[in-house]
């Protein structure tokens, strides 16, 4: 099977291999840059929808052959007053329909969601925070969950594949 991916990221390249691995296929991913067209830290669903779009769009249209093509993008999405990380997959077929799979959003620890709102950026403040709390085990698997974010990315790469592969029920 081969793969459009819209980015060149390897880690984005590894958690999708992984993902179709437990699917038992051994994709060949062809990753390419796109620009998403939207903020470096996208603040809204709409906007992580949209920059996963412009991605699996892009890549469609770049490279040849492939199955379909995939579009992955990771942002904040402001749930009652506090920040929360959700990731989205798109996949788009060779006809151009588009198969969207979302994680299960992950709460920031309060400090994170204020700072962030002070317009601070997602990735410094966590890393931050992470380094401040490491003797802190209690909150150490959500901190490196929102660093690492290869468990949210790979969910919604499998929910947006289980969609494609049912798309008769969709």
């Amino acid at each position: 099977m081969k793969i459009a991916l819209g980015s060149i990221s390897e880690d984005k390249k590894k958690i999708l291999t992984d993902v179709f691995l437990e699917f038992n296929i051994n994709p060949d991913i062809v990753g390419v840059e796109i620009d998403p067209l939207i903020a470096d830290q996208p603040l809204d669903e709409e906007m992580i929808i949209k920059g996963a779009f412009n991605r699996a769009k892009g890549a469609l249209s770049r490279v040849r052959d492939c199955d379909f093509s995939i579009g992955l993008e990771g942002g904040l999405s402001l749930v009652e007053d506090n920040y929360f990380l959700v990731c989205v997959a798109i996949i788009m077929d060779n006809e151009g329909r588009k198969y969207i799979g979302l994680s299960s959003k992950l709460s920031l620890p309060k400090e994170v969601s204020e700072r962030v709102k002070q317009g601070e950026q997602f990735g410094q403040v966590i890393r931050e925070f992470g380094k401040d709390n490491r003797k802190n085990r209690d909150i150490l698997p959500v901190i490196t969950s929102l660093i690492k974010r290869d468990v949210a990315f790979k969910e919604a790469i499998t929910n947006s594949y289980l969609i494609y592969k049912n798309k008769n029920h969709y």
